[in-house]
C-alpha cells in the first residue's frame, strides 16, 4: 500500500506537468488561429509558428506548472523547500566537482550520438535538434540551458523522487523518476540518453542531499549542448572520437566517485556502482 501510494503521489504531479504542456500548446494553437484569421497575412503557417515559438511555449507552460504546484504545497501545508532538498546549500567543492562531472557526461554522450551517427540512423531526432538550434542562441541557452534544468529537476528530482522514497528504496526511487524523466522528453533518442543521465542525476541528489547539485549537472549538460550545437566545427577522426569519448566517461567515473566518497550519507541500498 505505501508503495502503491507513494507511486500515485508522484505521478501526479507529472501528469499535472503534462497537461500544462498540452494546455499551453493548445492555447498557443488557438491564438495563432484567432491571430491568422483576424490579420491573415499568410506568411507563417501553424507549423512554422510552433517551431518559432516552441521554447517560448515550454517555458510558459512550466512557470504555470509550478504555480500551480507551489498552490497545492501551500494549500496541503507542506514545506516545499525542505521537500525538494533546496534547504541545504552545497560546498564550492562539490560544485566544481558537478560541473567537471556535468562537462564529462555531456562530452560523452554527445561523443557517442555522433559515433553511431544518429542523426542518420534517426532524421526526426536531427529535426527536432535543428529546431531548437533554430532559435536565436541567447534564448535557447537562457531556456533550454538554464531555465529546463531547473523547473525539471524540481519536479523529477526534487518532488517525485522523495515522493518515491516514501514507498520505495533508493535504487526503486531512482530507476522510476529516470523512467519517467525519459518518457517526459517524447522521443526515443532523447528518452534514452535522458533516462541514464536521470538515474546519475538522482543519485547525486541522495549522496549530496540537496537538489543544488543535480541543478547545476543539468545546467551543465544543458548548456554545453547548446554551445557545441551553435559551434560549426569539422568533423573528427574515429581514434580522436573515441578520446573523446573516453575522456568524458572518465571524468564522469571520476566525478561521481568523488561525490559519493564527500557523501554524508551511505544508505545500504544505494548500488554504489562506481566503486
Amino acid at each position: 500500500m505505501n508503495r502503491l501510494k507513494a507511486f500515485g503521489n508522484s505521478v501526479i504531479y507529472v501528469v499535472i506537468s503534462k497537461l500544462i504542456q498540452v494546455l499551453a500548446v493548445v492555447v498557443a494553437g488557438i491564438y495563432f488561429t484567432v491571430k491568422l484569421n483576424m490579420y491573415g497575412t499568410g506568411k507563417e503557417d501553424l507549423y512554422g509558428f510552433f517551431a518559432k515559438h516552441s521554447l517560448l511555449i515550454t517555458i510558459i507552460a512550466w512557470v504555470v506548472t509550478f504555480a500551480v504546484i507551489l498552490l497545492i504545497y501551500l494549500i496541503s501545508n507542506n514545506d516545499f523547500i525542505n521537500e525538494t532538498n533546496l534547504n541545504k546549500k552545497l560546498p564550492l567543492k562539490t560544485i566544481v566537482i558537478c560541473v567537471v562531472c556535468g562537462i564529462g557526461i555531456n562530452i560523452a554522450i554527445d561523443g557517442i550520438l555522433t559515433l553511431i551517427n544518429i542523426n542518420e540512423l534517426v532524421p526526426e531526432y536531427e529535426e527536432l535538434m535543428a529546431s531548437i538550434s533554430s532559435n536565436n542562441f541567447y534564448i535557447t541557452l537562457i531556456s533550454v540551458g538554464i531555465l529546463a534544468p531547473i523547473f525539471e529537476e524540481l519536479l523529477y528530482r526534487g518532488i517525485v523522487l522523495n515522493k518515491l522514497r516514501n514507498g520505495f528504496g533508493v535504487f526503486g526511487a531512482v530507476m522510476i523518476q529516470a523512467l519517467f524523466f525519459g518518457i517526459g522528453h517524447m522521443n526515443l533518442v532523447q528518452g534514452t540518453y535522458a533516462f541514464l543521465i536521470g538515474i546519475i542525476l538522482g543519485y547525486v541528489v541522495i549522496w549530496t542531499g540537496s537538489l543544488y547539485s543535480s541543478i547545476i549537472l543539468h545546467i551543465v549538460i544543458n548548456s554545453l549542448s547548446t554551445i557545441i550545437s551553435n559551434v560549426q566545427g569539422k568533423a573528427i577522426g574515429y581514434n580522436y572520437l573515441l578520446t573523446f569519448i573516453g575522456t568524458g566517461v572518465l571524468l564522469t567515473i571520476i566525478g561521481l566517485r568523488i561525490i559519493y566518497m564527500m557523501s554524508e550519507k551511505k544508505e545500504t541500498d544505494v548500488i554504489e556502482f562506481i566503486d
